[in-house]
């Protein structure tokens, strides 16, 4: 997994790609992108099939100088986190993580 940030200063957001590798995407009927920045709504931010190599990706613009946490959420049932993100934050009272982009 990964992710790809470019930063438009002069607008002042950042293009963050994310990206999951066919090997763990063919696992998955559905992903979604899921964090601060959609308010962690499951149902929005589906991920999209690219041609022909089977993994999946999808881009969001976000305001630069800040960070978002973030997790990717699988058929319905399962959280996973981004391996490449830039910190793991833990979920209060939970022993879990979310992932983070600071962009």
């Amino acid at each position: 997994m990964s992710l790809i940030k470019e930063n438009n200063e002069v607008f002042g957001i950042c293009k963050v790609t994310f990206i999951i590798p066919a090997e763990i995407a063919k696992k998955f009927r559905r992903i979604n992108l899921v964090g601060d920045f959609n308010y962690w709504d499951v149902n929005v931010n589906p991920f999209q099939n690219t041609k022909k190599e089977g993994s999946k990706f999808i881009s969001v613009e976000l305001p630069i100088n800040d960070e978002y946490k973030f997790k990717y959420f699988c058929d319905g049932k399962i959280w996973l986190n981004e391996p490449e993100a830039d910190e793991f934050v833990p979920v209060l009272f939970t022993g879990f993580f979310d992932s983070m982009v600071k962009v």
